[in-house]
């Protein structure tokens, strides 16, 4: 497949913008393709910039939405197979360490603290070859 999909994200408020920073953030080339940036000129060919991220690598253009920042999200079974399991941890284990915002941001902070560490791992362990699902 030769196409290409651009997405554009624009933040729009009416009166009081959110109290809390929103966006995406870059992963270890999770979808393997390099994210660019730029903005198109009208009558003008596009040109895009490659985006680099901190230690100067071509940066990978994967990301999440999140609808809901309050909602927090106890269940380990990410992919809602009735079973926490291995493939499960093979997720948990992907962003291990992470740390942002609490609540929604990261399914694997299972304890809604803004880390996924220690306290997140027992409670996966807890909920292990178990239905955690409603």
């Amino acid at each position: 497949m030769n196409q290409i999909f651009w997405l554009s994200i624009v933040a729009v408020y009416q009166n009081n913008p959110p109290m809390y920073p929103w966006g995406w953030t870059n992963h270890k080339h999770f979808y393997n393709d390099d994210a660019v940036g730029g903005v198109p000129q009208q009558g003008a060919p596009p040109y895009w910039n490659e985006i680099l991220d901190q230690t100067g690598a071509s940066a990978d253009l994967s990301f999440m939405l999140f609808t809901d920042p309050s909602k927090c999200y106890s269940c380990a079974d990410y992919d809602s197979s009735g079973l926490v399991n291995f493939k499960d941890f093979a997720q948990f284990a992907v962003e291990w360490m992470w740390s942002g915002l609490p609540g929604g941001y990261n399914k694997a902070d299972l304890n809604c603290d803004g880390y996924v560490d220690v306290a997140d791992l027992q409670i996966f362990c807890n909920q292990w070859l178990k239905s955690c699902l409603p």
